[in-house]
């Protein structure tokens, strides 16, 4: 909801209780994503995954260390049978056919 309420410049109203309220209910929505059988992971802008819940940790991640590039994850999925199947014996070719195919929806984006 947003405070349509006009105010004095300095009054607060609450807005600091409403920032701890809201870092509480993040909080918790990270802890019940965290043991949700959900499988989630979150990406930065370069493709890097920075979180993962434990349903995705045990589907892709086999003690992989975070922050991983997203190619880095497909290569040692490819390599242990984890994860997305591949059906390619050259993991590189397919990542390539991947980098090409965002590069093009970027551009067209951008255009």
């Amino acid at each position: 909801m947003i405070d349509t309420v006009p105010r004095m410049a300095g009054e607060d109203h609450g807005g600091a209780a409403r920032i701890a309220g809201l870092a509480e209910a993040e909080a918790q929505l990270v802890r019940a994503l965290e043991h949700s059988q959900l499988v989630l992971g979150l990406y930065d802008s370069n493709d890097r995954l920075q979180w993962a819940n434990e349903a995705f940790r045990r589907v892709f991640l086999d003690e992989l260390p975070l922050p991983v590039p997203l190619a880095d994850l497909l290569r040692h999925g490819h390599e242990r049978g984890l994860g997305i199947r591949i059906d390619s014996d050259d993991v590189e070719l397919f990542l390539k056919g991947i980098l090409y195919s965002k590069c093009v929806d970027w551009l067209n984006l951008s255009s």
